[in-house]
């Protein structure tokens, strides 16, 4: 990472919001200083007037000088920091007229998490003196309007067709493709420092686009955490009577190319439309269900929308997602009995209420879909923990009685309570002591997760939720704690200078370790030595 950190502002009149946004991340880890925080807008400009930072992250709605009109204000700096807002979903209005004023992204507070907040801090340009080049700029513009098309972040489709138009965004083929490439295991997005985040999407992109714009006019745009949207049409000299085909062809090597140079799992999403903003979002829209129905479309990785596919035909009632949820947290804390409730309702919605077909698919697949997820994510073959439950994947698009799905809820139980059964009393605890052991042995070098995973034969992700489970810390916290704790003793038992102390306990900044050891500890290095030494610590 490297030493000059982008400064950062914040501006909100929720003191609240200030706190959980400074605590959401380690920002310092991640490259980003924060430079000063206001409660209003006027006080916010006269800070960043005083600090000049790269980013400012602000509310909307302030007392005084409200948003809207401290980016009007901030547009008068040269360079112009890089604007992120906070908004509602009731903000629409106001954030459509932010990002004509100059800012760049919005976040939805709502949809706060650390890996949203350091997508978006990410899109930053880098560290420089020199003001963003106008092509620079035309892309963050195209790529927010995108993105606010992938979102559904527009009243109707002849805004977006004009902003799109503003920018450029243009095709002449009647047809437009998008291709969602989703990668898989996102516990390499999760557990990156920012730098390293910025550089694998950065690879990504790269990627796709040396594969893809030798055949194709396309724009790029990203997703949640491990998603890239592509929208594209074939370039007039390749025209060909069979543009299916050759988009196909293309996200197959896209796909190979992934998981060749960055050992990178996904699927490809493909959707097509009509040569218009309405098109756009429709085949957007086909992209995503495309992959969400992966189920009954088939396992191959490139994924076609079907028309009659059952994903949006029609919105899930709230209970489906409620059941989703439910089952997702009973399954990270391998709790049989959550999980048994869950399917109880989910057979009592199926078989006393006798909903519609196309509802009871839905359950089926949201159900379906959690489990994989959760297998996907700790990098485990789904299929080899589902002895009962395992279908072809054309089962979930077919079966027709009740009876059917009731059976197939029987059976996922008892996969997946004899699986919750397992794992707590077969080698979880075990793994995780030697993940202990490891770390103890070389926490004071460079060690990551992967590179622990490889050496105990297991993957990441697993490696990952195991932590979570027995010790209720991620990996990255878990090696904190134990550098702390190791300076602890170096600081009680020896007269080490402050950066000897940090450098042997493994950080080579003695700046950040003082501020992480008072964030964790409440009290400074010196402070901490001091009292050891009145306490008669020291041995």
């Amino acid at each position: 990472m490297s030493h000059e950190l982008k400064r950062v502002v914040l501006a909100d009149d929720d003191a609240m919001l200030r706190i959980g946004l400074k605590t959401l991340v380690d920002w310092r880890q991640h490259g980003y200083l924060l430079a000063g925080e206001a409660d209003d807008g006027a006080q916010a400009l006269a800070l960043i007037q005083a600090h000049q930072p790269d980013i400012v992250i602000t509310d909307m709605k302030m007392p005084g000088m409200d948003g809207l009109a401290l980016i009007k204000a901030l547009q008068n700096l040269h360079p112009a920091p890089y604007i992120i807002v906070l908004s509602g979903y009731d903000d629409f209005p106001l954030v459509r007229e932010a990002m004509k004023y100059g800012a760049a992204d919005y976040l939805l507070k709502l949809e706060l998490s650390p890996a949203v907040l350091l997508q978006s801090l990410a899109r930053a340009p880098a560290l420089s003196n020199a003001p963003v080049s106008d092509s620079q700029g035309l892309q963050l513009r195209q790529e927010r309007i995108l993105r606010d098309l992938i979102s559904r972040f527009y009243l109707d489709e002849q805004e977006i067709a004009d902003r799109l138009h503003d920018v450029g965004v243009c095709f002449s083929a009647p047809a437009l493709y998008c291709m969602l490439v989703k990668a898989g295991d996102l516990f390499r997005f999760e557990e990156s420092t920012e730098e390293e985040y910025h550089t694998l999407l950065f690879s990504i992109r790269s990627i796709a686009a040396e594969i893809v714009l030798d055949c194709m006019n396309a724009y790029f745009a990203d997703g949640r955490t491990g998603e890239l949207y592509l929208f594209g049409e074939i370039r007039e000299q390749l025209s060909t009577d069979a543009p299916d085909r050759l988009v196909d062809a293309l996200a197959v090597r896209l796909r190979a190319m992934l998981a060749q140079y960055l050992d990178i799992p996904c699927v490809s999403g493909m959707g097509k439309g009509e040569n218009s903003a309405a098109g756009m979002a429709q085949a957007c829209r086909q992209a995503a269900d495309a992959v969400r129905g992966r189920f009954y479309a088939g396992q191959n990785g490139i994924l076609w929308w079907k028309a009659g596919s059952p994903v949006g035909t029609e919105p899930a009632p709230m209970p489906i997602y409620t059941l989703r949820q439910q089952l997702a947290k009973g399954l990270d804390t391998l709790h049989a009995e959550s999980i048994r409730t869950v399917l109880e309702q989910a057979r009592t919605l199926i078989g006393e209420k006798c909903g519609p077909q196309n509802i009871v698919l839905a359950l089926v697949i949201e159900l379906a879909d959690t489990v994989r997820e959760y297998f996907d994510r700790l990098g485990m073959d789904p299929d080899s923990q589902l002895t009962h439950s395992r279908r072809t994947p054309a089962w979930f698009g077919r079966f027709q009685t009740t009876g059917e799905v009731l059976r197939w809820l029987d059976a996922l139980q008892d996969d997946l309570c004899s699986y919750c059964g397992r794992e707590r009393t077969r080698s979880g605890s075990t793994a995780v002591r030697r993940v202990e052991e490891l770390l103890r042995k070389r926490f004071s070098g460079e060690i990551s997760l992967t590179e622990v995973a490889e050496e105990l034969e297991l993957t990441p992700g697993y490696v990952s939720a195991l932590m979570k489970r027995h010790t209720g810390m991620g990996f990255s916290e878990y090696l904190t704690r134990l550098r702390i704790e190791a300076a602890k003793e170096l600081l009680a038992d020896t007269n080490w200078k402050i950066y000897a102390v940090a450098a042997a306990v493994g950080y080579e900044d003695a700046f950040y370790f003082s501020r992480l050891f008072k964030r964790i500890t409440g009290a400074s290095p010196m402070d901490w030595r001091r009292a050891a030494a009145q306490r008669g610590d020291a041995t």
